[in-house]
């Protein structure tokens, strides 16, 4: 699979993470009962695309055995981010 279908399957399981996890109440669980930093984080979309890209970026980077991968984090955030 190339680079760009890999980018847009991550950024489709990272929102489809997001989105549940704000439907369980995860994300307000962690607004309410985290300390500053996690409130802050859990309040912002474009962090939590970002760390929920980073999480599966890092998945794919040791099974594919392939460090760069986790650039195309990067790429994949404003992609999560429309997507929610």
């Amino acid at each position: 699979m190339n680079e760009f279908g890999m980018i847009l399957i991550v950024a489709c399981v990272a929102a489809f993470g997001i989105l549940l996890a704000k439907k369980v109440g995860i994300v307000e669980w962690l607004q309410v009962n985290g300390n500053d930093i996690t409130h802050e984080l859990a309040s912002c979309d474009f962090c939590m695309s970002f760390w929920a890209g980073i999480v599966l970026w890092a998945f794919l980077a040791v099974y594919y055995h392939d460090v760069t991968m986790l650039t195309y984090a990067v790429v994949s955030c404003p992609l999560t981010r429309m997507m929610l």
